[in-house]
């Protein structure tokens, strides 16, 4: 038995020896893995780094180039909308000269229309109180003063009741004088 436990004993320390060498050999390459990991990460960090930078400036350059586009959609299209402010203005400037003109025309029209009453309401009064009736035909003189005594008569129509009866006796007495 003595031999068996001499020989566990030189089995042992034989095994003891491999164990240890191959514990070495292990941590060796494990050292080793260690190291050659940690240079290519610090390889890949590195190019990385360098890829996003490049990216970064590419991202910077698009950005730029969509904000200068934008900037000149945007003047084009105010500069359309200044262009079709400017023919619109000149439309409805046209149109309101247009309307102003024929309301002129309109006003003179209606004017003349109640000038023509008014001459006929003298007369018919004349022919009334038995005096002599105003003209049928009036000269174009006569016809002024009607139409300025009517636009006066007009204008008495505001204010008070006895500013308007004391205006318009004033001015059926100038109108009179000046027959």
């Amino acid at each position: 038995m003595a031999d068996y436990f001499t020989s566990l004993g030189d089995d042992m320390a034989a095994a003891y020896k491999d164990r240890t060498s191959t514990i070495a050999t292990i941590a060796r390459e494990t050292d080793h893995l260690l190291k050659k990991f940690d240079n290519e990460h610090k390889e890949m960090a590195a190019q990385l780094k360098a890829k996003l930078s490049k990216d970064e400036s590419e991202r910077v350059q698009q950005t730029q180039a969509e904000i200068s586009k934008r900037e000149t959609e945007v003047a084009a299209l105010l500069k359309q909308f200044d262009e079709e402010h400017a023919k619109m203005s000149k439309a409805l400037l046209s149109m309101l000269a247009k309307e102003e003109k024929e309301r002129g025309e309109t006003s003179q029209a209606e004017n003349r229309e109640r000038a023509s009453q008014w001459q006929a309401a003298v007369r018919k009064m004349a022919g009334v109180r038995g005096t002599k009736a105003a003209p049928k035909e009036v000269s174009a003189e006569k016809r002024m003063n009607y139409q300025e005594f009517a636009a006066k008569f007009l204008s008495t129509l505001t204010g008070s009741s006895q500013d308007r009866m004391r205006n318009l006796s004033k001015m059926w007495k100038e109108y009179k004088e000046g027959r």
